[in-house]
């Protein structure tokens, strides 16, 4: 309520956009970082009482994950990451690409906690990853304002277990 500014639109109707501080009319908001809004009409007589204060905290979509480490196990591979920005509302699950990008399913687990354990196709959520097939894998975080950026492709192959070793047993006559 210290300092206020005319709408950047000149108009009456609602909603008011506010994308930057009401002090100088050219700082831009910070997501993520709280602000308290009040508001006033105008008209020829002049300013009228301001509204009550409401707390408003911009956000956006969070930023790419990064630092993708690829790990292959039986049918399934573990992509460890770094989680990226929030974009100022918090994360609330990671979706996955097995395809370079062409298609997104959201992980299995349903949780933000890296690695994210692919076993399936982002193509349909199905179809199981198949041994000895390199995938080329991508992640995005999920807020309540979207899918963030996708991160860089990371190669990853399932891998069979390893297999016991042949015994041959032979009988001494």
């Amino acid at each position: 309520g210290v300092s206020y500014l005319t709408r950047q639109t000149g108009t009456t109707a609602s909603p008011i956009v506010i994308t930057t501080l009401s002090s100088d009319g050219t700082t831009p908001l910070v997501n993520g970082t709280p602000y308290t809004v009040l508001i006033k009409a105008v008209n020829a007589i002049g300013d009228g009482a301001a509204s009550n204060a409401v707390a408003a905290t911009p956000a956006t979509t969070p930023s790419a994950p990064t630092s993708l480490v690829a790990t292959g196990g039986d049918a399934q591979v573990s992509v460890a990451f770094t989680a990226g920005a929030t974009g100022g509302s918090a994360i609330t699950t990671y979706k996955y690409s097995t395809d370079n990008g062409a298609t997104y399913l959201t992980r299995q687990t349903g949780t933000t906690a890296s690695p994210v354990v692919i076993t399936t196709l982002s193509s349909d959520g199905t179809t199981p990853l198949v041994n000895g097939v390199t995938y080329q894998i991508k992640l995005k975080a999920v807020n309540a304002n979207g899918d963030g950026a996708a991160s860089s492709a990371v190669s990853g192959t399932p891998d069979a277990p390893g297999s016991p070793p042949n015994l041959l047993l032979m009988g001494v006559g």
